[in-house]
């Protein structure tokens, strides 16, 4: 294309855009095709669009309508008709780029961005000037060639844009379903299958029998477990605490007629020959619940992770027969309580949380013998840990007084947890499991009840004291090696006050002159993109906890230099 005729043409087309600045491009578009359409147009071309564009840009509509209102003569030569037929094709498609960028987010659909309009724009009206230049017929050759290239890209765009739309729709529909559920099966579906399946297929069926689950018994279920994992992260643990519940359900009347399912989602982004065999152990070890079995991430992995806060560890959905959700995640209650809390909903969770039965299984787990003395409701039973030196000198102070008090009405057992590493570890996953149960599910006091335990677990020693299940004393450190220390100060008020509140009295004008420091806990192995924020569980403080990582801790409002100094009001002086 000779230079000046080049330089030309793209003075007119910048001229023209220029005085069309405050329009739209597809409407800059159009109207310079209007122009070209009242002098120059072919109609026999443009009528063939009308069809086309019955449903699209109003504008362009009248353009076509005036075109064959003021018919030119057609041009003899087939090098105009075709520039005008893919002049066309370009516009149509910046109509089209530009009605997807006025509907969507370029967030939402990236492709929109990279799709240049303006340069799209400008080759039209470069294109239509050269159309209407009969003369320069050799030109347009070359003008038909780059328009081409620019078609073919716009195309790309158009169709990569087109793909991100369907995208962005399927996971909005994915997210409503999640956020507000009709039913087990559209909340299902949204999380395994494509919208347009109408039934469950064949990838979810009988760990035992492999049958297939039907929309049939989905439509008749009362509660749907989903138990929502990776293959390589499963404590077998975590099965076994699951295979109590499925035995429950599936065997026991009450729960049978209920048609409550347990199905296992496994979540893997790449599936490898050994993450498969690493899953069709663990379907090995599993019971006769349901199973997916699909070798590809699941098409609701992003509301999955952004609405229920799945982040890798294994959790358990409960949802009932109108897809509501009971539980974001019934993992914990689950270990802790099994079937006491079924179905595990916030109410029943409140129930079985009240009296410190958040605390007695971890207990139990560990003494066996400590229900057994809990339940008889006659005795005082003392739960401690610590430090060996803490716990040592609190055994001795407890075994002296309990042999003291021999032959009274008082009967006293003692337990440990702090016997052995493995002991400790079990009991305060289990505290932990506690916490997380209770986050949004009980009231206040049985949630600071647990915090203030967990931030023993840092201490030299702490212990809690009881009348049957019922929990009177809960203190730590000094203080409680203090109040055994003084036990024949208070030895007298037993037979007047009882043993409940002698103990309880002493340890109160105690505590109240002893010097507060910091309270902290630490979540460990606990995975959370939105950390959780905790109010002190001192009941003298309240304050916001600060949170490192997933680590709390509460100075009540006092400066500390180090832990070991004495804590300091305001930077004033000693408390």
């Amino acid at each position: 294309m000779p230079l000046v005729y080049h330089i030309k043409c793209t003075q007119v087309s910048g001229g023209i855009l220029q005085k069309l600045k405050s329009y739209t491009w597809d409407a800059k578009a159009v109207i310079a095709l209007s122009a070209f359409a009242l002098d120059y147009g072919e109609t026999r071309h443009l009528t063939l669009k009308k069809q086309a564009t019955r449903k699209g840009n109003a504008l362009e509509l009248h353009v076509f309508r005036h075109a064959e209102e003021n018919k030119p003569a057609e041009s003899d030569s087939n090098l105009t008709s075709n520039l005008v037929k893919i002049t066309l094709e370009l516009i149509k498609g910046i109509i089209t780029l530009e009605k997807h960028y006025k509907s969507y987010a370029p967030s939402d659909v990236p492709t929109l961005v990279k799709a240049p309009r303006d340069v799209y724009t400008y080759w039209a009206v470069f294109s239509l000037f050269a159309c209407a230049n009969q003369r320069e017929l050799d030109i347009k050759n070359n003008v038909i060639a780059r328009l081409n290239i620019v078609l073919t890209q716009l195309n790309a765009y158009l169709n990569q844009i087109k793909s991100e739309i369907e995208a962005w729709q399927d996971l909005s529909w994915r997210f409503d379903a999640f956020r507000i559920p009709s039913g087990i099966w559209p909340l299902l579906k949204a999380l395994i299958y494509s919208k347009n399946v109408d039934q469950p297929d064949k990838i979810i069926a009988n760990n035992a029998t492999k049958e297939l689950l039907t929309l049939d018994e989905l439509i008749t279920t009362k509660n749907l477990f989903l138990f929502i994992s990776g293959v390589d992260n499963i404590d077998l643990e975590i099965i076994k605490s699951l295979k109590l519940i499925h035995e429950s359900i599936t065997n026991n009347d009450k729960y049978k007629k209920e048609g409550n399912k347990i199905v296992w989602v496994p979540v893997v982004e790449h599936w490898t020959y050994e993450i498969k065999k690493k899953f069709e152990y663990l379907k090995s070890v599993m019971p006769s619940w349901y199973v997916v079995e699909c070798f590809s991430l699941i098409k609701g992995y992003k509301p999955l992770q952004e609405i229920w806060n799945y982040q890798g560890k294994p959790i358990v959905v409960v949802a009932d027969a109108g897809g509501k959700l009971l539980n974001e995640n019934a993992l914990h209650p689950i270990i802790l309580w099994g079937m006491e809390a079924f179905p595990f909903d916030p109410a029943t969770l409140t129930t079985v949380s009240q009296n410190w039965n958040w605390f007695w299984p971890a207990a139990y787990n560990i003494y066996p013998l400590i229900k057994t003395c809990v339940m008889s409701e006659e005795k005082y039973v003392f739960v401690y840990g610590g430090t060996r030196g803490w716990t040592e000198k609190f055994h001795g102070l407890l075994e002296r007084m309990k042999k003291d008090l021999e032959g009274t009405e008082t009967d006293i057992e003692h337990f440990n947890l702090a016997t052995n590493e493995t002991n400790q570890t079990k009991f305060w996953l289990s505290i932990t499991h506690s916490l997380l149960s209770n986050i949004q599910n009980v009231e206040t006091t049985t949630l600071k009840q647990i915090q203030m335990l967990l931030a023993m677990k840092t201490e030299a020693g702490w212990a809690i004291v009881s009348k049957g299940k019922n929990v009177f004393l809960f203190g730590y450190n000094e203080v409680m090696l203090n109040v055994l220390q003084g036990f024949k100060e208070w030895r007298p008020n037993i037979s007047v006050l009882g043993f409940y509140s002698a103990i309880y009295k002493y340890y109160v004008e105690l505590h109240k002159p002893e010097k507060r420091h910091c309270m902290k806990f630490q979540l460990d192995n606990i995975h959370s993109r939105v950390l959780i924020p905790f109010n002190c569980p001192d009941l003298t403080c309240g304050r916001m906890m600060e949170i490192t990582s997933l680590s709390y801790k509460c100075c009540h409002g006092m400066h500390f230099v180090d832990d070991d100094d004495l804590p300091f009001e305001n930077g004033k002086g000693p408390i």
